[in-house]
Order: C-alpha cells, then sequence, then structure tokens
C-alpha cells in the first residue's frame, strides 16, 4: 500500500539493527497512530537526510540522543522541532548517575559482618550485593537450615533464582557464575565496539575530536584511541591475571569456599593472619 506521506506531521525514528554489529536500517514509527511508516536498509546521515525529505510536511521528530540523526533532520527540516524520546532519555539520565556514583564512591567498601545471624539481620543491605556473594551466603544459610523462602527474603532475590543456586554442586554453581560473568563482559565489549563505530561516523562526517567528546560525554583521549582502525571493545589487558598480595594463601582459601565459607568470613580469618 502507497503511503500519503504529505500527511505524516509527527514521527519518531529510530535505528534498528539488521545484523548486529554489521548492518543497521532505519525506522519511523507514526505518533499518533503508533503504527509503523515507513523504514529504509540504512542510518547514514546523507541517507538519513534524502529519505526525511520526501515526507514533505514533517513538523515534529522523536529521536534518539545520536547527532547523527539531528543533523540529518536539521538539513531536511530545519523548521521541524526536535525532541529526545523518553526511553533514551532516561537511559542516558541512568547511564550519567551510574558513572557519577561511581566516580565518588570507593572500589571497595567493608562490609563488617562476622557471621550468618549477622548476615540475617543486614537484610536491607543486600539488595546491591555481588550476586556471587550472594550464592555463597545463600549456601551457608541452606547448610544452616534456613528455608528457600527465608533465603530470598534476606538476600532480596527471587525465590526460584535461590532454589536454582542451592540445588547445584559447587562446581556447577562455578560454572554457573562464569557464565553469568562471560555474558555480562560480552554485553560489555559490544556496548563498547558500538560506540566505537559511532564516534568513528562521527569523526568521518566532518566532527572535531572536541565536539565529539562534549556529544558523547567521552574524554578527548578516549576519542582519539577509538579512531584508531586496531581499536575494538576489548580491553588490552583482558584474560591476564595480575598478581594479588592473597597469591600465597591460594589453597587456604579453596578450601575455604569448599567449606561453603563467605568472603567476609575468610576475608576476617585473613586479616588475623597478618595479612
Amino acid at each position: 500500500m502507497e503511503i500519503d506521506k504529505t500527511h505524516i506531521k509527527r514521527v519518531c525514528i529510530d535505528d534498528f539493527a539488521k545484523k548486529k554489529r554489521h548492518t543497521y536500517g532505519t525506522i519511523m514509527i507514526n505518533i499518533d497512530t503508533h503504527r509503523v511508516v515507513d523504514l529504509i536498509h540504512s542510518r547514514n546521515s546523507e541517507d538519513v537526510t534524502v529519505w526525511l525529505k520526501t515526507f514533505p510536511n514533517l513538523e515534529i521528530v522523536s529521536r534518539d540522543g545520536s547527532i547523527t540523526y539531528a543533523h540529518s533532520i536539521t538539513e531536511a527540516h530545519p523548521e521541524a522541532i526536535q525532541i529526545s524520546d523518553r526511553f533514551h532519555l532516561i537511559q542516558n539520565l541512568t547511564k550519567y548517575c551510574t558513572e557519577f556514583f561511581k566516580s565518588i564512591v570507593t572500589v571497595n567498601v567493608k562490609i563488617p559482618v562476622t557471621n550468618l545471624k549477622e548476615a540475617h539481620s543486614m537484610n536491607v543491605n543486600n539488595l546491591n550485593m555481588p550476586f556471587t556473594e550472594k550464592v555463597k551466603i545463600a549456601n551457608g544459610l541452606m547448610n544452616n537450615g534456613h528455608t528457600l523462602h527465608q533465603i530470598a527474603k534476606i538476600l532480596q532475590m527471587d525465590i526460584r533464582k535461590v532454589k536454582k543456586v542451592v540445588s547445584m554442586s559447587l562446581n556447577e554453581q562455578e560454572e554457573y557464575l562464569m557464565s553469568t560473568m562471560k555474558r555480562s563482559h560480552e554485553h560489555k565489549i559490544l556496548q563498547k565496539e558500538k560506540q566505537i563505530c559511532e564516534v568513528q561516523q562521527l569523526y568521518k562526517q566532518g566532527n572535531s575530536k572536541h565536539r565529539i567528546a562534549r556529544q558523547l560525554g567521552l574524554n578527548p583521549r578516549t576519542i582519539s584511541r577509538y579512531l584508531k582502525t586496531e581499536t575494538t571493545g576489548m580491553h588490552a589487558n583482558s584474560g591476564q591475571t595480575r598478581a594479588s598480595m592473597l597469591d600465597p594463601y591460594g589453597e587456604e582459601i579453596k578450601q575455604y569456599v569448599t567449606s561453603r565459607y563467605t568472603s567476609v568470613q575468610i576475608d576476617a580469618i585473613l586479616s588475623k593472619e597478618s595479612i
């Protein structure tokens, strides 16, 4: 069915992956009807500009925070009102708040829990506990006679996940935790590679390094690094193991882990040994 493009006035545009990390397109949604209006198999600035010009009466265009789309809309319809959509506003706000708190909060925060009884009384603070730590405490609580419902409440976890992890053997738990960490690591790599591609595309469009840095909230030195052809989302030191002051106690720590001690309990024991 042919579209009457003269009637289209209020739209939202966003990119979509045809083949993730390889080819992308751009889709247009009618803000009033919430229906798909049109799409093209590109998200390049020039192609999007030409495409938008075929809709002569656009008045409002909702988009993400990319200056690529902002440039295309300005070129095609300089009088149109551009709006950042709610999803990307909330996403960016969450991202910047997270980065801000990371910058002011220390990496290691000691929590003075010395036994499972004290851990039981600190359930309010368990929401943001690392998942690996929760698994260790769940094992200890289960061995101490707590029910699944009690453990789920103490650790503020979904009871189905608690049931899943405590039913595993130690080896299965280790494999499960490693796969979870691997998925998280792969996600971070994908996000970084997407950002690298965006930086390189913006630079090809004639944007200066400082302008790109301001737009994306990155350090200019990071922009310079991303513009190198050999740069990827993988950290240069990925897979390398650094020396640790705990290395001499490796076997001892393994024995404690096998005995289902929590990391807090292990830390207390090793501290007494004057590490």
